[in-house]
């Protein structure tokens, strides 16, 4: 959309009738979305590496709980939960994330906390 700098809206706004909004998170092309991207890869690859740790290091019984609870379908705050209780902290570094980690219910975390969101 091109409101913004030309003070007129785009054609497609215009033909639809709809407020001319630039997203800078949607346009790959910006350094604001390539920042998110960075940010999610770092919170993913600490969550994969937490949970290899703990697979690693714990026992079957252990194990086998930290894979039901992936199973039933649980969100990554409750998975890092499982994985805080089940494993000594002197033997599994437990990320933080970027920022502090809340999600959104579908095992994905929203835009206002670590990774902006992104789709698993």
């Amino acid at each position: 959309c091109s409101a913004d700098t030309t003070g007129t809206p785009c054609a497609e706004c215009a033909l639809h009738d709809r407020e001319c909004v630039i997203d800078e998170f949607a346009d790959k092309r910006r350094k604001v979305a390539a920042k998110r991207a960075q940010e999610d890869l770092k919170y993913y690859r600490g969550f994969v590496e937490q949970l290899l740790e703990a697979l690693r290091s714990s026992d079957c019984a252990t194990i086998d709980g930290i894979l039901d609870v992936i199973r039933s379908g649980a969100t990554h705050d409750e998975i890092r939960a499982v994985l805080a209780r089940s494993a000594p902290k002197a033997e599994i570094n437990i990320p933080d994330g970027v920022d502090s980690v809340v999600t959104d219910g579908n095992n994905s975390p929203p835009a206002s906390s670590k990774p902006d969101g992104l789709p698993e």
